[in-house]
């Protein structure tokens, strides 16, 4: 086989490193919300899972009776294309918040198998980047969770308080319980805040950025 120099060869091994690639997620996600202009460059370096992860939102906008739109940005700053997804409720931004794991997390492991399968280097090596790039950029970021937190605020401004309260209800279980079980507990409740958003009928239609820069 063809040798490989540093740091390719490390970077090809990462694809089997769970706690370096949730570290490399994790960083991915604070850089995103904080350097936009770093988060570009990464999301061009790491293209698949990028692309994997707004055009599942796409289609599964389309399956949920919403079109996205594309607008053309024009004016002093930098042009571009912004892609709007109208959100109907907080079910339906819930929904688009978690589809990105459905493709990620098949594609990943196809990504690890075809990794251990292949003989030659370099398919090693791309097979290693397409992991990679999946599992960085490819599964749901902050951003993402944005979508039902927005849309709860606009279809019941009050419920923002309950969410608030999290927190609180966070601080309380980590006092009486394990990490995992005060987890549980705070997502739980979360769910049964959007849950409780739904039951109430709101006929108002927020547009929010799916493909932000």
């Amino acid at each position: 086989m063809a040798y490989v120099p540093f740091p390719l060869n490390t970077l090809m091994y990462i694809v089997k490193l769970p706690l370096v690639l949730i570290s490399l997620w994790i960083i991915y996600i604070l850089i995103d919300n904080a350097w936009s202009g770093l988060s570009n460059i990464i999301n061009i370096f790491l293209f698949p899972g990028y692309v994997l992860r707004i055009t599942t939102q796409s289609f599964i906008a389309k399956l949920l009776g919403i079109s996205p739109r594309v607008y053309a940005l024009q004016g002093r700053g930098r042009p571009g294309a912004k892609m709007y997804i109208q959100l109907k409720d907080p079910l339906m931004a819930t929904i688009l918040a978690v589809s990105p794991a459905l493709t990620a997390l098949p594609f990943y492991i196809m990504s690890v198998f075809l990794f251990d399968m292949s003989n030659d280097i370099y398919a090693k090596l791309v097979a290693g980047w397409l992991a990679i790039s999946v599992f960085i950029t490819g599964f749901p970021n902050f951003s993402d969770l944005g979508f039902i937190v927005a849309s709860i605020i606009a279809h019941n401004p009050l419920l923002q308080i309950l969410l608030l309260w999290s927190t609180v209800i966070l601080i309380i279980s980590l006092n009486l319980f394990d990490i995992l079980t005060s987890t549980a507990i705070v997502l739980s409740y979360i769910f049964l805040v959007i849950l409780v958003n739904v039951s109430i009928k709101k006929k108002r239609e927020i547009p929010i950025i799916i493909n932000e820069d």
